[in-house]
């Protein structure tokens, strides 16, 4: 069963004594080596705030106690916290590898980004909080319905001029890794759009391709394939060049490069 764990500013925290950033909710069962990385995990990325809108999404598969963690994760800013002060709050769910491979074997073709965008729709992703901190025990209720339609990759057209570009990932120059270079003010669900439908193609449909909405200089590419930023990323651009890591322009009038023609069978 999926597990969940949230983390903002409050006065009072599940976790430990003191008011302050921390865990205020979190499912009981969860291993303390998993609350630590997500906590880790919880910061907001003031430097891609100022280029890109929205909430921050990312998806990272985490090791622990020899197993590996698929976490799908959300980042946004809510208002003051009980101090007075700006905060924001993280909501991370987390699927185990075998629940990450029933998702990529669903017939209804699930992918990281869709699941995220299927929250978005039923208002599951935790957006403030109040009271007193406890334990989760409910799992968030959605189904592959609440996903948007992938069939006819909506994005990819209305962003590139043509629903054909949403077969950048199936193509071997993007398939592993890559940098999104997006319009400056592009939202962060405008990226998962182009996340999920792309994915949706894939053999894999996603699962194993960690990404990230909102990159900063410290990611890299080790952990996060795929990076979304604005031209205004000089540091993460330059560092994919020189690397060899390929940068792939959404731009309104895309144009890919034709796909790899089969050898002929000698």
């Amino acid at each position: 069963m999926p597990q969940q764990l949230i983390h903002t500013s409050a006065e009072h925290l599940l976790d430990r004594n003191g008011p302050g950033y921390g865990t205020v909710a979190r499912s009981e069962e969860m291993p303390r080596i998993l609350r630590d990385k997500l906590t880790a995990l919880s910061g907001y990325r003031e430097v891609a705030c100022k280029e890109l809108r929205g909430a921050q999404y990312a998806y990272r598969v985490l090791p622990a106690r020899g197993t590996a963690y698929h976490v799908l994760t959300r980042v946004q800013t809510c208002g003051a916290d009980y101090s007075g002060r700006a905060c924001h709050i993280a909501h991370h769910l987390d699927l185990t590898a075998a629940e990450a491979e029933a998702m990529r074997r669903h017939p209804a073709r699930p992918t990281p980004a869709g699941i995220m965008l299927a929250m978005e729709r039923r208002s599951l992703w935790r957006s403030c909080w109040s009271g007193e901190p406890g334990f989760l025990t409910d799992v968030p209720a959605f189904c592959a319905a609440d996903m948007p339609d992938a069939a006819e990759q909506p994005a990819w057209k209305r962003m590139t001029g043509h629903k054909g570009n949403a077969r950048a990932f199936c193509l071997p120059q993007y398939e592993h890794d890559c940098v999104l270079l997006v319009p400056p003010g592009t939202e962060g669900a405008d990226i998962l759009h182009l996340l999920h439908e792309g994915d949706w193609l894939t053999r894999q449909r996603g699962w194993g391709h960690t990404f990230t909405t909102a990159a900063e200089d410290t990611d890299s590419f080790a952990d996060t394939h795929r990076m979304a930023c604005t031209a205004a990323a000089r540091g993460i651009i330059e560092r994919a060049h020189l690397a060899g890591h390929p940068v792939l322009h959404i731009t309104e009038n895309l144009e890919l490069p034709p796909a790899p023609q089969p050898h002929p069978e000698p």
